[in-house]
């Protein structure tokens, strides 16, 4: 189950008890976990990517896996595609920050600054998967 706060996601519930529940937040440095995400770049279109990872030094998401050339704008909003069946589609991410070229000038990597003060959560809430779906 995903957990978000007013802010944007934050992370995935891995484990539940009673009265708890663990979280592994999207600042981990888990490769395993892949997040399906879409970048906005006009009022109607979207390029698709992958969340693989974060970089603890430049305090960033990283998205790969964008081949097509169109131009990203800087601060374009990234949020949840709904794919893979574990988050809702539209959950915002973050904000474009960089965007960077493979060598072979084939992929581009882009790096988003979240939404989310991950050093100051108080509240959050778990978004619960409708089984029926």
């Amino acid at each position: 189950m995903a957990v978000i706060n007013n802010d944007g996601l934050i992370g995935i519930v891995t484990k539940t008890s009673k009265l708890n529940s663990t979280v592994k937040l999207l600042t981990t440095t888990d490769t395993n976990s892949k997040i399906s995400v879409k970048i906005k770049v006009d009022e109607d279109n979207y390029i698709f990517g992958l969340l693989v990872g974060y970089d603890k030094d430049k305090k960033s998401f990283i998205i790969e896996g964008i081949a097509e050339n169109t131009e990203i704008p800087i601060s374009s909003m990234v949020t949840t595609t709904g794919l893979g069946n574990n988050f809702p589609s539209g959950i915002l991410i973050g904000r474009v920050d960089k965007i960077t070229k493979d060598n072979f000038d084939l992929a581009r990597t882009v790096l988003v600054k979240s939404s989310v003060d991950f050093d100051n959560i108080n509240y959050v809430t778990v978004l619960k998967k409708d089984e029926n779906k």
